[in-house]
């Protein structure tokens, strides 16, 4: 083996979660990125974590600069996907970032590139999803990948 380039930075792999949902009610829900799970939990008070588990904590700070989400099957309401951030390692209480997309009615993905956001060290950090009537696409997947440096 050759010795490596000190020049070429390695991008970290995003951080990305794939879940299968049954049906859908209104509600707003956030996504673990991390989760070896589902990693949906759909919130009782909607910008409140249940519990300061339902996102993983992050030491260094994050650089957003791409959030893409799809899933199997179109929507047949708007679902807006957005970075939110959690303050210190047992917050509760979401702030949503200006990193966001929409799945609009009929489509199956949606993608945010940027501006860059920053997230401070010290935060929990996730995807929170929303939306507001009954939507039920069977056996609905969705993927989302985050790019977080």
């Amino acid at each position: 083996m050759g010795a490596r380039n000190s020049n070429t930075r390695e991008l970290p792999a995003p951080l990305e979660i794939i879940s299968t949902e049954s049906g859908f009610t209104p509600n707003t829900s956030v996504y673990n990125l991390k989760s070896t799970g589902t990693g949906r939990t759909q919130l009782t008070v909607a910008g409140t974590l249940n519990s300061a588990g339902n996102l993983p904590y992050f030491i260094d700070g994050c650089t957003v600069g791409r959030l893409e989400v799809a899933a199997s099957a179109s929507v047949t309401v708007d679902h807006v996907f957005t970075v939110v951030r959690v303050s210190g390692m047992f917050g509760t209480v979401i702030t949503p970032t200006s990193a966001a997309c929409t799945m609009t009615n009929g489509t199956s993905s949606c993608v945010y590139s940027g501006p860059n956001v920053t997230i401070p060290a010290g935060n929990l950090i996730g995807v929170q999803q929303s939306y507001s009537t009954t939507n039920n696409p069977v056996g609905w997947i969705v993927r989302i990948a985050l790019r977080c440096e």
